[in-house]
């Protein structure tokens, strides 16, 4: 299981079905925000470290996962990522180059 899925489903409101959604770190920061359809994520999806910077962005498309990207806490990319009928493909890495 991916890790934002995870924490999707560990932290976030169950009570909300449709439309946007954000959850936060205790220190007020945003944990994950993007869009619900039917209570699945759909569309743009973003994960962030508890200081802020942006750590995933994902892109779901009928409640399937089609790419995703990670970066370091430097926002440097760390890897892309393609899916296939919500499978992961092929993931390319990248070093951190700061």
């Amino acid at each position: 299981m991916r890790i934002f899925d995870f924490v999707f489903k560990k932290t976030h409101n169950k009570k909300l079905k449709d439309g946007p959604f954000e959850d936060l770190y205790d220190n007020g920061f945003v944990l994950q925000k993007g869009l619900l359809k039917n209570g699945r994520l759909e569309g743009i999806s973003t994960m962030h470290y508890e200081t802020g910077e942006l750590n995933e962005i994902s892109f779901y498309e009928d409640s399937l996962i089609c790419w995703s990207r990670s970066y370091y806490k430097s926002g440097n990319l760390q890897s892309k990522t393609t899916y296939k009928e919500g499978k992961e493909f092929e993931t390319m890495h990248y070093p951190d180059k700061s």
